[in-house]
C-alpha cells in the first residue's frame, strides 16, 4: 500500500518523512555512519582492553567507553534509517517510523557532541601533566596508548567537524547559485517583457 494515500491528510508526516528520507539517502549520511563505526570500535576497544590505566583521571575509560557506545547506538539508528528509507513507498507506517527513527538519531547526535566536548575537557586539561612511563606515581600515569587514542580521536573529530562544514557549506553555495540564477533569468525576462511594451 502507498504509504501517501494512507496517511490522507496528515501532510506534516509526508513532508518530514520525505525531507528525512532524502537526507538519508544522500552520500554524505553514508560516510558520516562509515566514519563513525570505526572511531567507535576503536574507543571501545582501548577502554575495554586499557582499564583502570589511567589512573590521573579514571573518566578518560568511562569517557571512551560512552562515547563509543552512543556512536554504536547512533550508527546502528542511522542503518535503520538507511534502511526504511528504502521502503518508504511500500508499506504506509514507514514515514512514522522514520520520523521517529529521527527524533532518536539527533537525541543521540546531542548525546555524542555532549561526550565529545566532556572528553576534550578531561583529554586536554591532563594534557601537562600525565605522564606515561611510572604507573607507581598514580597522580600522573595514564597508559600511553590509551591517553593518545583518546588524543587522536578527539582531533579526528575536529577534522570531521571542519569536512562536514566545508561540504555543508558548498551544497547550499550550490542551491543558493541555482537560486540566484533563476531570480536572474525572472528578472532579465521581466526587463525584456517590459521594454517589449514600451
Amino acid at each position: 500500500m502507498n504509504s501517501e494515500k494512507h496517511l490522507g491528510t496528515n501532510n506534516w508526516w509526508i513532508n518530514k518523512s520525505k525531507f528525512i528520507s532524502k537526507y538519508v539517502l544522500s552520500y554524505c549520511f553514508y560516510i558520516h555512519i562509515l566514519l563513525l563505526i570505526p572511531l567507535a570500535i576503536i574507543q571501545l576497544r582501548f577502554s575495554t582492553v586499557y582499564d583502570d590505566r589511567c589512573t590521573i583521571d579514571d573518566r578518560i575509560i568511562l569517557y571512551l567507553m560512552a562515547i563509543g557506545i552512543t556512536q554504536v547506538i547512533y550508527s546502528f539508528n542511522g542503518i535503520l534509517l538507511v534502511i526504511f528509507s528504502f521502503l518508504y513507498n511500500k508499506y504506509y507506517f514507514i514515514p512514522y517510523i522514520l520520523v521517529i527513527c529521527f527524533a532518536i538519531q539527533q537525541i543521540l547526535f546531542i548525546s555524542v557532541i555532549i561526550w565529545f566536548i566532556i572528553g576534550n575537557y578531561l583529554v586536554f586539561s591532563i594534557q601537562n601533566t600525565v605522564q606515561y612511563t611510572n604507573s607507581y606515581i598514580p597522580g600522573t600515569y595514564c597508559d600511553y596508548t590509551l591517553y593518545h587514542i583518546a588524543y587522536w580521536t578527539i582531533i579526528v573529530y575536529y577534522i570531521l567537524i571542519v569536512l562536514f562544514s566545508i561540504i555543508l557549506l558548498l551544497t547550499n553555495m550550490q542551491w543558493f547559485l541555482k537560486q540566484f540564477k533563476k531570480c536572474k533569468n525572472y528578472y532579465s525576462r521581466k526587463e525584456s517583457e517590459q521594454s517589449i511594451q514600451i
